[in-house]
């Protein structure tokens, strides 16, 4: 198997310049952060990686970033991806499962899986002095009748062993595959919907007078719902209002 990943996908992506901060949603990030998984599960265009990555340049701890492509093969595959997310906050990180993954069969077992979690764990507890939240965009790209089996398998097993030391942030538009609920059991889980990332009505007038330079919207219970809060159409509405504003008849 081939070491090289595309480094599009350990970098989070450039912030639009036509957008807000959202600080209701990164202080609710904030405020969770030593939980083991946040999840962010929403429709497309509802700005869930845009968040993400406002949520990282506003705050100081160390973050890894991993954008799921579409053509994930299998554990290895993916654990690959993970390292190379990880080695871009801690460089050593991986050594021990590069090797491990030099044999790693496409004709995996669970004990194969297993094995696999182990080392990374073991990885993490020695690598990673000073804490880690790792964040998976697009988790989504990852669900498909031939990965589901070894996602559940692995991710149970991250989970049923997670160290202190890190924490996940999860962005998808459908339900994870894997089990949560020990998860929320023990309160080590944030889930963030659809409805959540909602845009409300101070970060709609907001969003119209720093981007769109409209300073005063009387209908603005009316726009939001027109739009239910989401910001693709919001943007559409508001740019219309911006140029009708502005034409010269």
């Amino acid at each position: 198997m081939s070491n090289l990943i595309g480094l599009q996908y350990t970098r989070p992506p450039a912030r639009p310049e036509n957008l807000i901060y959202r600080e209701r949603l990164c202080s609710l990030l904030e405020s969770n952060k030593n939980k083991t998984l946040s999840i962010i599960n929403a429709s497309a265009g509802y700005g869930k990686t845009v968040l993400l990555s406002e949520y990282i340049s506003s705050n100081p701890a160390k973050h890894a970033w991993l954008t799921i492509p579409s053509n994930v093969s299998g554990p290895a595959h993916f654990i690959l991806y993970l390292i190379h997310s990880v080695k871009s906050a801690y460089p050593e990180f991986g050594e021990n499962l590069l090797k491990y993954l030099e044999g790693f069969s496409s004709n995996w077992t669970k004990n194969n899986i297993i094995e696999l979690v182990t080392i990374f764990l073991n990885e993490v507890v020695n690598s990673i002095d000073s804490g880690l939240t790792l964040i998976i965009d697009d988790f989504q790209n990852l669900e498909n009748e031939s990965n589901k089996e070894w996602i559940n398998i692995l991710f149970d097993e991250i989970f049923a062993s997670v160290p202190e030391n890190l924490k996940f942030i999860i962005s998808t538009r459908q339900n994870l595959p894997f089990k949560i609920s020990r998860l929320e059991s023990k309160r080590q889980l944030l889930k963030l919907s659809t409805a959540d990332l909602y845009f409300d009505q101070d970060e709609t007038r907001k969003l119209a007078k720093e981007v769109y330079n409209i300073e005063n919207i009387e209908r603005i219970e009316e726009l939001l719902k027109h739009t239910n809060g989401w910001i693709t159409a919001m943007h559409m509405l508001l740019q219309s209002m911006h140029i009708l504003l502005n034409a010269k008849f």
